[in-house]
């Protein structure tokens, strides 16, 4: 399958993965895109905990319906990753804008 998402920017990465800006292929509407590598020879897969912290995250963001989170969009396979599609937060995360504002 080729993915609908082109990655972009790498905004940051965690103990799970990464997390980029994305576009859509065909529409060019912008995402946010976090990959998590599961593949079975990487050491973060073989953790039954890492597995389940990941499911429950993907349970949580398709379910809420909080309009103070981001919208989960889809998640998808591709090269060894899952990837977590998004709304794209415009004016940044929560930390991002904390920071701006003790300035």
């Amino acid at each position: 399958m080729t993915p609908r998402y082109r990655l972009r920017e790498l905004l940051g990465k965690g103990s799970y993965g990464s997390v980029y800006r994305a576009t859509h292929a065909d529409t060019g509407k912008e995402y946010a895109v976090k990959r998590l590598v599961v593949s079975t020879t990487h050491h973060r897969a073989s953790s039954h905990y890492d597995r389940v912290c990941v499911l429950n995250e993907l349970r949580v963001l398709a379910a809420h319906e909080c309009p103070f989170l981001v919208a989960f969009k889809e998640a998808y396979v591709h090269e060894d990753a899952l990837h977590i599609v998004t709304e794209w937060a415009q004016k940044g995360d929560l930390s991002h804008i904390l920071r701006a504002r003790a300035k």
